[in-house]
């Protein structure tokens, strides 16, 4: 989920909110609804999900060694979990690998699509590490 969509959810998280939320007077506590709470949850990342992703990553990597977008993917979970120096190896990997793969297929636009975002990558990384 982009920031953006991310932004525009809470607002209509706020907005509903709003219509949930009644108080009988003004010496009334206001509460939001438990159902605010469990959604706004689900908009954040948890430590667990992330842990499950970056070991479902892993073994795809164990099993596909070749595949540029799977370190590309990781590389971006290291950078989020603000671990950019895993994250550039990563990146630099998924470079290596889509720069071969792009050379060799007729037709490499996914091959591209991983080559520009480990370029991308590269640069996030190299500049959180400083």
């Amino acid at each position: 989920m982009t920031e953006h969509a991310a932004g525009e959810q809470i607002r209509g998280e706020d907005e509903a909110i709003a219509s949930d939320v009644q108080a009988q007077d003004s010496s009334e506590t206001i509460k939001p609804s438990p159902s605010f709470w469990q959604r706004l949850m689900n908009l954040l990342p948890s430590a667990e999900k992330q842990r499950r992703q970056l070991e479902e990553l892993n073994t795809a990597i164990a099993l596909h060694p070749d595949v540029a977008a799977n370190y590309v993917l990781r590389g971006e979970l290291h950078l989020k979990n603000n671990a950019p120096e895993q994250a550039l190896e990563d990146f630099q990997q998924a470079l290596e690998l889509a720069s071969y793969q792009l050379d060799r297929d007729n037709w490499g636009f996914l091959d591209q699509v991983m080559q520009d975002r480990a370029l991308y990558g590269i640069k996030q990384a190299q500049r959180k590490i400083g």
